[in-house]
Parts: C-alpha cells; sequence; structure tokens
C-alpha cells in the first residue's frame, strides 16, 4: 500500500499558536535529549544489565523564513511569558500519522540574526521538558 507524506499537514503549536511561515526544507526537528531507551553495563564477567533512561526530554528546533510572522509571536510570548512554561503540540495527519508533544516547554535558544542580500532563515530551539510521542 503506497503511503503519501504531505508537508502541508504537518502542524505545530506552540502557546496555542499555530507555527506558520516554515523555511524551505527540513524545519522542523525534534532532538531527544537521551536517545537511548535504556543504558547497558557489562561486568568483569560478562553478566550484562541494564538501567532504563527516564530522560524524557527533547528539544525541538524550527527553522523559519526571515519574514515569518510566527518570529513575532514567539518573540512576544519570550518577552511577555518571560521564559514561563507553555505546552507544544506536533502533529501530522497525512497517511503517515504522527502526535507529539510536552504540557511543559520554554524558549532554549533563541534565533542568531543575518542581514544580507537574500532572505535569511531563524532557528528557534524550544525545550519540551516532558516530551511524549505516538506514531501511527
Amino acid at each position: 500500500m503506497v503511503k503519501t507524506y504531505n508537508p502541508k499537514e504537518v502542524r505545530v503549536s506552540i502557546a496555542g499558536s499555530i507555527v506558520t511561515g516554515y523555511a524551505d526544507g527540513t524545519s522542523v526537528v525534534i532532538e531527544r535529549s537521551e536517545p537511548n531507551r535504556y543504558n547497558e553495563h557489562v561486568g568483569a564477567q560478562g553478566e550484562v544489565s541494564r538501567t532504563a533512561t527516564t530522560n524524557r526530554t527533547a528539544l525541538l528546533k524550527i527553522t523559519l523564513k526571515q519574514t515569518s510572522p510566527f518570529n513575532q509571536t514567539l518573540q512576544t510570548i519570550e518577552a511577555t511569558l518571560n521564559a514561563a512554561k507553555f505546552p507544544v503540540q506536533i502533529s501530522n495527519k497525512s497517511d503517515l500519522k504522527y502526535l507529539a508533544g510536552s504540557s511543559e516547554a520554554w524558549i532554549k535558544t533563541m534565533p542568531n540574526k543575518e542581514l544580507g542580500g537574500e532572505e535569511q532563515m531563524r532557528e528557534w530551539g524550544i525545550f519540551l521538558a516532558d516530551f511524549a510521542e505516538k506514531e501511527g
């Protein structure tokens, strides 16, 4: 069966506002702080044990066009909420269903600013304190 991915079906909601004005290419990246679910240990005599990883944090990186109105929205959220926590939800409603989010998140990194002869991109880092996801 053929599955279809449509980037227009990807939605990111930050503090209740839908992100708009994505850059072309990879514009949404989720990096787990600890990608391993278990850490293994091998003893001196070869016995193996494992420890479950309890770190469920992640970093959401979104790349926006310089002209995206959502840059101002994020600046306003950062200034108004003064590093307060807010919810984040990421979803893909195309054939490849995906739902993820965090009930507590905050702006971790502000974008660098470049001004030149062409439109530049802005990458924002949003820390997700209790990241959870579901595929399918």
